[in-house]
């Protein structure tokens, strides 16, 4: 695969997500001189859950995978899910294993090294049918 012709990126938090972020956009709490209480603020409230998980879906071409995450002890699994794929592509960048420049993550990362390295940190993607 030369290029991505098409990619759906799509987050599905609970019900009211949405409306909420807008009222709080609305009425200025995400503008410079407020975002540092309101983040303090999500902080102390998003947490407050006992687990999340996320589900990924993908379908290339005609191959279809899935992976299910859940939150552990020391990660949620939204943490697991973004930061360890940010920290395994910024050790690649560090490592000399990735072009210079701006990168497209389903282009210019090396897939079965990244999937690897996602694979340690229990992160599996299964095939399916």
């Amino acid at each position: 695969m030369n290029h991505v012709d098409n990619k759906v990126y799509k987050t599905v938090r609970f019900a009211g997500h949405c409306n909420i972020m807008q009222l709080l956009k609305d009425t200025g709490a995400f503008d410079s001189d407020r975002r540092k209480v309101t983040g303090n603020v999500l902080s102390d409230i998003c947490y407050s859950y006992d687990k999340d998980m996320v589900l990924i879906k993908i379908i290339a071409d005609n191959d279809k995978y899935w992976c299910v995450s859940f939150a552990n002890e020391q990660f949620s699994a939204m943490q697991k899910m973004t930061g360890f794929s940010i920290s395994i592509i910024a050790q690649m960048a560090a490592n000399d294993m990735l072009p210079k420049g701006v990168l497209y993550q389903e282009l210019d990362i090396p897939q079965i090294e990244f999937m690897t390295e996602l694979d340690k940190r229990d992160i599996i993607f299964s095939k399916y049918t």
